[in-house]
């Protein structure tokens, strides 16, 4: 006998840049999708559609973001 297997992928929910992480990040602009930011110490663009707050701590440990501090 055969046996079915049936997978569903879920909905992905992605993060974006709220009003929030804009008061305690206020250094980082949106640009033109509201998952990307760019950080204006480092002038580099990234995602934080990932991990949301967790992207932008990951950014800040990087070593050219800790020499523009």
């Amino acid at each position: 006998m055969y046996e079915y297997i049936l997978l569903c992928e879920m909905s992905k929910r992605r993060c974006v840049f709220n009003d929030n992480l804009k008061k305690k990040y206020p250094f980082l602009r949106v640009t033109n999708d509201d998952s990307n930011v760019r950080c204006d110490k480092c002038n580099v663009t990234f995602s934080v559609a990932a991990s949301g707050g967790n992207d932008i701590e990951d950014h800040l440990k990087t070593r050219r973001t800790k020499w523009k501090r």
